[in-house]
C-alpha cells in the first residue's frame, strides 16, 4: 500500500527533453513498449496513467516534450514540429560557465515565463482571419490541409507569442508563424521529393 513515484510524474510547466539520438536498432521489450506508450499519451493527451495494479487512473499533466532524433521519432507526431538540424560531429559541449550560474538561471526563468504564457488570448478579429485562411487553404488542397494543420498553426502562434512574453496574440505573431510554417512545408516537400 505504498505509492512509488515514476520518472514522468513531473511538475506543472516542466519541459521534458527526450534524446533519441543514442538509440540503436533493436527490439523493445514489454517495459519499453509501455514507456513509449506513456510518452505518447503524455504528448498527445497530456495525461499520465497511474498504475494501481488492478486498474489505471489517468491524471492530467502540463508537460512540454521536445524529442531529438536522427531519424523518424518513435513518438507520435500529433502537434509536432520537425526541424532538421545539422550538428557538427565533433561539437564540444558548452563551457562550464554556460552550464551553471547566472546565464542558466536566466534561461530557466525565461523558459518558465514563456511556458506559462501559452494560454494567451486570441482576439476575435484574428480568430476570424485564422479560420478564413484555413478554409481557403482547404479549398485549394483538401487532401493535404487537415484540421491538425490548423491546430498546429494555432499552437505554434501561441508558443511564438509566449516566447515574446506577449499577453495576447497579434497579427504579427500569426504572420511570422505562417511564414515559417510555409517554409517548413516547402522544405519537407523538397525532402520527400529527394527520397
Amino acid at each position: 500500500n505504498c505509492l512509488v513515484g515514476g520518472a514522468l510524474q513531473l511538475a506543472t510547466g516542466t519541459m521534458l527533453l527526450i534524446d533519441e539520438t543514442g538509440m540503436d536498432a533493436g527490439t523493445l521489450v514489454e517495459r519499453g513498449v509501455k514507456n513509449v506508450q506513456a510518452l505518447n499519451e503524455l504528448l498527445s493527451r497530456q495525461k499520465l496513467a497511474f498504475d494501481f495494479s488492478y486498474f489505471n487512473v489517468d491524471f492530467p499533466m502540463d508537460v512540454t516534450l521536445i524529442s531529438l532524433s536522427v531519424s523518424k521519432s518513435m513518438l507520435e507526431q500529433g502537434v509536432a514540429c520537425l526541424i532538421p538540424l545539422r550538428v557538427a560531429p565533433n561539437f564540444a559541449p558548452p563551457a562550464g560557465a554556460l552550464q551553471q550560474g547566472p546565464l542558466l538561471q536566466a534561461a530557466r526563468a525565461y523558459i518558465g515565463l514563456a511556458a506559462r504564457g501559452v494560454e494567451s488570448d486570441i482576439p476575435e478579429r484574428l480568430t476570424a482571419r485564422m479560420q478564413n485562411d484555413f478554409v481557403e487553404a482547404r479549398k485549394l488542397d483538401p487532401e493535404k490541409v487537415t484540421p491538425d494543420d490548423f491546430a498546429r498553426l494555432i499552437t505554434t502562434t501561441r508558443l511564438h507569442a509566449a516566447s515574446m512574453l506577449a499577453a495576447d496574440l497579434s497579427e504579427e505573431h500569426y504572420d511570422h508563424v505562417k511564414a515559417i510554417e510555409t517554409k517548413r512545408v516547402e522544405r519537407v516537400r523538397a525532402k520527400q521529393v529527394e527520397i
